[in-house]
């Protein structure tokens, strides 16, 4: 079976309640470092409405793959997806990661997506959103929660903002410098693309 991952990081936490379910900005519109600008009027919600499930690094696979919660009312609001993060109280794993959220030590989330006839912009015509996750690090640098911005000066932080920030770039500058392709071809290699910046830790 092919792992298939989507990461999106681009995210960023709401005002965070006391208790009870924590509302995200689960995504917005933008180009981000996978090449890929997710316009809000392009989401299909049905699949994932269906089983809204909350994930842990987009493990999807795997004795450890368990959700650990779920997203309620997720929604396109202008241009973001909103939803609210649930944790499930009897997962132990679960607890510990709302605990961290709560306290600020862990801040994004990421989706897990496919996207379908992707133009030379990186829009695709539509596209289908599988999962949500709690990640540690999001894909997007600037994906945190407000009021908890990294910046460059940030000690170990700071190398990791660096690399995420050059293979944004190598992407772009691989999309631009490749040849026009075959219809789907463009999608193909986008997938691929999400594939690498998984393998590699992204």
């Amino acid at each position: 079976m092919t792992k298939r991952v989507h990461l999106r990081g681009y995210v960023e936490r709401a005002d965070m309640p006391a208790d009870g379910p924590i509302p995200f900005v689960l995504a917005t519109e933008g180009r981000k470092a996978d090449g890929i600008d997710l316009q809000m009027s392009a989401a299909d919600l049905e699949r994932f409405m269906s089983n809204p499930l909350l994930g842990y690094g987009h493990n999807y696979w795997g004795r450890d793959s368990l959700p650990i919660g779920r997203v309620d009312d997720p929604r396109v609001d202008g241009k973001a997806l909103r939803g609210a993060l649930v944790f499930d109280q009897d997962d132990d794993f679960a607890v510990k990661v709302e605990r961290k959220i709560r306290n600020g030590f862990l801040n994004a989330v990421s989706v897990g997506f496919d996207a379908y006839d992707v133009n030379s912009d990186g829009v695709p015509n539509r596209w289908t959103l599988f999962e949500v996750s709690v990640v540690p690090l999001p894909m997007d640098p600037d994906a945190v929660a407000e009021g908890r911005e990294l910046t460059r000066s940030d000690g170990p932080l700071a190398a990791i903002v660096e690399r995420l920030a050059a293979l944004e770039q190598a992407v772009r500058g691989t999309a631009a410098a490749a040849p026009p392709a075959a219809p789907g071809r463009a999608d193909l290699d986008l997938r691929r693309r999400r594939l690498l910046l998984a393998d590699r830790g992204y």
